[in-house]
């Protein structure tokens, strides 16, 4: 069984967007890039990442460092260097993880600067309509399933907290753009 250790050991986060002006369209891009796979140790692989997210126009930017320490059987860890070797994206266990941890940061950090966050949130549908998410004409959330994890950790990991709180590839890159509308 592999388990992941998340820890982010550099964060940036700048507005550059006056807030008393009122907020443009936005688009939000991600990008998390899997610097590299290193053996540590038998049992143990360091994983360093990058995020980046940048709001377009420059409403603000989100940079995050860190590393994931993957530890696991030995063969699982072979499995996974190999892999990376190949130029393979490194398994879903260890992206979903980094993923998690560092949406759960920037969400958090988007709060403090006063910016949109880099998911895509529910929109309350007006009465008499059903509910559905704002989305750029012709794209719906089914056909990005990146989209649908991220949505579906916020609504169920993260909305609760927030709410009781405030009342692929080698080199993997995984660039999501996420529409928001002010």
């Amino acid at each position: 069984m592999i388990r992941v250790n998340v820890s982010i050991a550099s964060l940036s986060a700048e507005r550059f967007w006056d807030n008393r002006k009122p907020a443009p369209n936005i688009q939000i891009n991600t990008n998390i890039n899997v610097v590299s796979v290193d053996k540590k140790a038998e049992d143990l692989l360091d994983v360093p990442f990058v995020l980046t997210i940048n709001y377009n126009p420059s409403v603000a930017q989100i940079s995050m460092k860190g590393s994931a320490n993957v530890q696991g059987e030995k063969l699982e860890l072979e499995k996974i260097l190999e892999e990376y070797g190949q130029k393979k994206p490194p398994a879903q266990v260890i992206l979903q993880s980094i993923s998690n941890v560092v949406f759960t940061e920037s969400i958090l950090i988007s709060r403090v600067l006063g910016i949109p966050p880099p998911i895509p949130l529910p929109a309350i549908p007006e009465q008499g309509k059903t509910a559905e998410m704002t989305k750029p004409a012709g794209e719906t959330t089914a056909h990005n399933p990146a989209a649908q994890k991220v949505l579906h950790f916020f609504t169920v990991f993260m909305a609760p907290q927030i709410l009781s709180a405030s009342a692929l590839f080698f080199d993997v890159t995984l660039t999501t753009t996420i529409p928001w509308f002010g």
